[in-house]
């Protein structure tokens, strides 16, 4: 229990001096949580018992200042218990139960044996009639015997002058109660006659939720008046609702003066928040409106007048206000004077733009065009922009392009662009002509493309260099001078391969060609098949050309002798399914048999796709011997190659010479490598037909790995055994080999030509040969740079690829990237491509 509240007051009046305030013991009162806030018992009105609490609340925090601390806590927690019970109608009727289940208990008979004595007769106040104790009413007059307590709720007998269970003195309570629910009724007459009726109305309703036998009239009186306000309430509220409508549809209708004229007559309610900024965004509105209106008639009268800030100010008004005929009026005149100037102006831009687009000052033509707004622009504009923006970024392109490229056949036709598009530029044709001059003199030198180029590209980790002549090969004149040959060296990468196993001076001596079992009972299954000459064609078929080489011993230089060089190309470009493809290839091949006749060597090799190739290595015991030994190969490619063994075809190499394996040693690593037969079959088919005798068959991958090893690897000269790669870049697949010493990695990139022309197909809206054209010669486009923007995606997907292949390797071989690649193949060719490489 807590102080009620004039113990609250009395120890708020104390002077701290005279005496300690008391304990918490000398301040604990029987009273119950009806008492502590003020109220009758069993009060059932919500509104009633929170406005008590909020009065107890304000009594308690005006004398917090002359309480102790552990006082004014005390009081504070019991005060807040009383009120959450009472306000939660579940602990309110359990307290209710609890407080009041002894009201007539005295009545009934007591459970415990006591002596018998007669019942003593009650006396009625009224008419004094006896009446005995278990009677409810005056047998005399009918008035009831049993009334409640005020001050406890408990029901006594009328006859009787102190509560039995809070011992209070009944007609004292009575009478204090009486005069209390009278000073509520007046003040709340005083608050309804004050035009507060909802203050009243709760004041009422607490009076009216008063229940007791001799308060019936104030109970009434009180109830009458809580219907009155209650119908009077009701309609003040359809009455403001109309009103609240009636502004809403005053702000729907853009009349923001009638919204603040009708909220300004209301008295509205602090907690009617939405009306509330309805008012004030109304008033801020009406400011507003009057500014434009202002700022639009003062800049009106200016000359010359700021057609600009008068159409944004007319904008701004229209947006506040759409339905305004005059406001609308003033807008289409606003916006007809804009256009008529704007279009003024745009003429003006286009005339300055064209003569500056004719002294080839394009950067000062886009910067012309510029000052146009986006609303006057049409299609004369939009078609003059895009030509100066093209101009513009075309001249950029071919100055960057002819100071970082690496010079071909394309570099004269990019300069005489860049010298016909700044001819009125002196310094640069000035820049054009020393380019040329430059060209010039590598055409007299004889170099071409394939320069000796090398490009650091610190994303790869590795140096990429275009050869210029393959080392330790020796080119017989007739080569030499041919300039096809030269201009596409390159792309005979393969092929070099190919014809320098044929003369048996690879690194890689397998051969996929397969054979028949001479005798039944040979169970290894090993097609092992060395095969050398004296002279050797190689021969490299690809999706868009034939590329062969014949190879012979030049036995003064110790060297392979390069005496021919072959190259046919289709009128058709780069077939695209299989059965254009087989065509394509067929139509070659007798091209090249009219000219060449392939008896005349002793070893012709033919290659094959470097994506078909299945590459394994194992370690076998290097006391295993002859048969025991092709046992245990067989079993290893069977376990390693996923094809059943009667579809491949495989050969096997150990990576040391047999000779200097030691049987006592542990054991030797092999490198096996496997085709499948379709494969085989399906290239030698292609030569079945002219009866060519077929000698070697071998993987583009391998091929690359023997020129490699025979032309860059030299184990005389310090790093020469370090990793290098070569990448040669196809039409429809590139081929990525890194060898250190006899082992070598191979991955397949699925990039080529192929790729790019789809780029362009896709990026420039063109035809299949359109792009075939636009690969093969840049220049013959419309807009040069539009082209390698196209291409970007394309030359990123390969740095890529590269990137994370080599990456790869990298983590094979110890970490470190191989010291350089070098880059070969028709693909590579596409102006741009290898300086693309280089990028980070």
């Amino acid at each position: 229990m807590m102080l009620v509240t004039h113990d609250i007051h009395e120890f708020a009046g104390r002077d701290q001096n005279e005496s300690p305030l008391p304990d918490e013991a000398a301040v604990t009162s029987p009273r119950n949580y009806y008492e502590v806030l003020g109220l009758s018992p069993r009060e059932a009105n919500v509104e009633a018992i929170r406005l008590a609490t909020e009065q107890r609340r304000a009594q308690l925090q005006a004398a917090r200042q002359h309480l102790a601390a552990n006082m004014w806590e005390h009081l504070a927690t019991e005060l807040e218990t009383a009120a959450a019970t009472l306000l939660n109608p579940q602990s309110k009727q359990t307290y209710d139960q609890q407080m009041f289940t002894g009201v007539r208990a005295h009545r009934e008979p007591h459970p415990v044996a006591a002596p018998q004595v007669q019942p003593q007769s009650r006396p009625c106040p009224r008419c004094a009639w006896n009446n005995l104790p278990d009677r409810e009413f005056c047998g005399g007059c009918g008035v009831a015997l049993w009334e409640p307590c005020l001050a406890c709720g408990t029901e006594v007998g009328i006859w009787e002058k102190f509560c039995g269970t809070c011992g209070s003195n009944l007609a004292a309570t009575f009478q204090e109660r009486s005069v209390e629910l009278r000073q509520k009724e007046q003040h709340a007459l005083a608050l309804a006659r004050e035009g507060r009726p909802r203050e009243a109305l709760a004041l009422y309703s607490e009076v009216a939720a008063v229940s007791h036998p001799r308060l019936e009239e104030v109970h009434a009186r009180c109830q009458r008046a809580v219907e009155q306000l209650a119908a009077k309430l009701e309609q003040v509220n359809r009455s403001l609702a109309a009103r609240e409508q009636e502004a809403r549809d005053a702000f729907e209708r853009h009349d923001y003066a009638r919204v603040s004229e009708i909220l300004g007559t209301l008295k509205l309610d602090p907690q009617r928040t939405d009306l509330l900024q309805l008012w004030e965004e109304s008033e801020r509105r009406v400011r507003e409106i009057g500014r434009l209106w202002r700022e639009i008639r003062e800049q009106w009268q200016r000359e010359p007048k700021d057609l600009t800030a008068l159409r944004q100010h007319a904008s701004q008004l229209q947006a506040l206000c759409p339905s305004d005929a005059k406001l609308r009026q003033l807008h289409e005149r606003l916006e007809k004077a804009a256009r008529q100037r704007q279009s003024r102006l745009q003429q003006k831009a286009l005339q300055h733009a064209k003569k500056y687009l004719e002294t080839q000052d394009y950067a000062s033509a886009l910067a012309e065009l510029s000052t146009v707004e986006e609303t006057a622009r049409d299609d004369r504009w939009r078609e003059s922009q895009q030509r100066a923006e093209n101009l513009s970024r075309e001249v950029e392109w071919l100055k960057q392009d002819l100071k970082s490229a690496v010079w071909d056949e394309h570099a004269t036709r990019l300069a005489e662009r860049l010298e016909k598009l700044c001819s009125r530029k002196p310094a640069v044709v000035a820049q054009v002509q020393k380019l040329r001059l430059h060209l010039q003199q590598r055409e007299k030198q004889g170099l071409n493309f394939w320069s000796g180029k090398t490009l650091e590209s610190p994303g790869l980790g590795s140096a990429l260099e275009l050869p210029r002549v393959f080392p330790r090969i020796e080119l017989a004149p007739e080569v030499r001078q041919d300039r096809t040959c030269m201009s596409n060296l390159g792309s005979f990468a393969i092929a070099l391969g190919m014809g320098l196993q044929g003369l048996g001076t690879a690194a890689c001596r397998v051969n996929l060609l397969p054979v028949t079992r001479k005798k039944w009972w040979d169970l290894s299954g090993s097609p092992r098949k060395d095969i050398s000459g004296r002279s050797a064609w190689g021969v490299d078929l690809g999706s868009s050309a034939l590329k062969a080489v014949l190879l012979s011993w030049d036995g003064e230089e110790d060297l392979p002798y390069w005496e021919q060089a072959v190259l046919l190309e289709g009128e058709g470009g780069v077939a695209r399914d299989a059965r254009a493809l087989e065509t394509y290839q067929r139509k070659l091949v007798a091209r090249f048999l009219e000219e060449h006749d392939p008896e005349e060597t002793e070893v012709f090799g033919l290659s094959i796709p470097g994506q078909e190739l299945l590459l394994r290595s194992f370690r076998i015991p290097a006391k295993a011997r002859g048969k025991q030994r092709d046992e245990l190969l067989r079993h290893e490619v069977a376990a390693q190659i996923p094809f059943p063994m009667e579809h491949i075809v495989w050969d096997h190499q150990f990576l040391t010479d047999e000779e200097s394996v030691v049987p006592e040693s542990r054991d030797c690593e092999v490198q096996v490598l496997a085709c499948k037969k379709a494969t085989v079959s399906q290239a030698r088919d292609l030569w079945a037909a002219h009866e060519v005798d077929i000698h070697l068959f071998q993987n583009e991958a391998v091929a690359l790995h023997n020129l490699l090893t025979h032309s860059y690897l030299d184990s005389e000269q310090p790093g020469g055994l370090d990793a290098q790669g070569i990448l040669d870049v196809g039409d429809r697949a590139s081929n990525l080999v890194v060898t250190q010493g006899a082992k070598f990695w191979h991955r397949t990139l699925n990039f080529g030509g192929a790729e790019i022309q789809a780029e362009l197909v896709r990026s420039l809206q063109v035809t299949q040969e359109q792009a075939e054209r636009l690969v093969r010669d840049p220049a013959s486009g419309e807009w040069v740079y539009r082209v390698y923007e196209a291409c970007q995606p394309a030359f990123g997907k390969l740095r890529g690829e590269l990137a994370r292949s080599l990456g790869y390797v990298a983590h094979q071989i110890g970490g470190k990237a191989p010291r350089r690649i070098i880059c070969t193949g028709n693909g590579l060719r596409m102006h741009g491509l290898f300086p693309a490489l280089a990028e980070s």
